[in-house]
C-alpha cells in the first residue's frame, strides 16, 4: 500500500495533463471529474503518513488558456484508516467543489 509509483499515497483523484499518456491520443480538453462515492472502507495496517489527494488541475497548455478543471461532488463515508475515521482535514484538496467526508 502506498508504493505503486514511489509516492506514499493511499487515495488520489487527479485530472491532470500528462505528456506521456495524453499526447499519444491527440490534444483534448481535460474535463472535470464528478460524482465520486467511497463507502465503508477499513484499512487495518500499512504505512503511516500516506497522502490523501483530491486535486483538480489548471490546464497550462497554450491552446487551453489556463482553464481550471475540478474534482466535484465527492462523498467519502465510513473510511477508517487504522484506528480512526478520516475527516475532511486529512485530505489535501485543490480545485475541488462539494467534497464531504462523514462517518456514522
Amino acid at each position: 500500500m502506498g508504493r505503486g509509483d514511489g509516492k506514499p499515497t493511499l487515495l488520489e483523484f487527479q485530472n491532470i495533463y500528462s505528456g506521456t499518456w495524453s499526447d499519444q491520443y491527440g490534444h483534448y480538453p481535460i474535463g472535470d471529474i464528478e460524482g465520486i462515492s467511497i463507502e465503508n472502507v477499513e484499512i487495518l495496517k500499512g504505512r503511516d503518513n500516506l497522502d490523501l489527494l483530491i486535486h483538480g488541475y489548471i490546464d497550462s497548455r497554450e491552446s487551453y488558456s489556463r482553464e481550471p478543471h475540478y474534482i466535484k461532488n465527492v462523498t467519502i463515508n465510513n473510511f477508517k484508516l487504522f484506528d480512526r475515521y478520516l475527516e475532511i482535514n486529512d485530505f489535501d484538496l485543490y480545485l475541488t467543489e462539494n467534497v464531504v467526508v462523514t462517518h456514522n
